[in-house]
């Protein structure tokens, strides 16, 4: 364990740049900073649910162990999936073994 209070967010899923301001591991968010990623998700990325955790070398197991993750949902385009499952209630459910 290194840097246990440096911080970043990395997402799985995303079809999306890996150089900063986007979905880079390298960068460092350190206590009492902040830092505005951006995102450019492509008009013809597919719906889907997608993650984020922290992925700061030496510091990650400890903190996404901790629970620190959550969802990225991607709607799906007009008409891209059948009316019968579009009109399905949605439930949004995030489970995380904290060990």
């Amino acid at each position: 364990l290194s840097d246990v209070n440096t911080t970043n967010m990395h997402t799985h899923g995303l079809h999306v740049t890996s150089s900063a301001p986007g979905d880079s591991i390298f960068i460092k968010v350190k206590p009492g900073e902040t830092f505005k990623y951006e995102y450019k998700i492509p008009e013809f990325h597919m719906g889907g649910t997608h993650w984020y955790h922290p992925h700061h070398h030496g510091s990650t197991a400890l903190q996404a162990g901790g629970g620190a993750a959550g969802m990225i949902i991607v709607e799906d385009a007009p008409d891209e999936v059948p009316p019968e499952i579009a009109e399905l209630d949605e439930i949004l459910l995030l489970l995380a073994h904290v060990d």
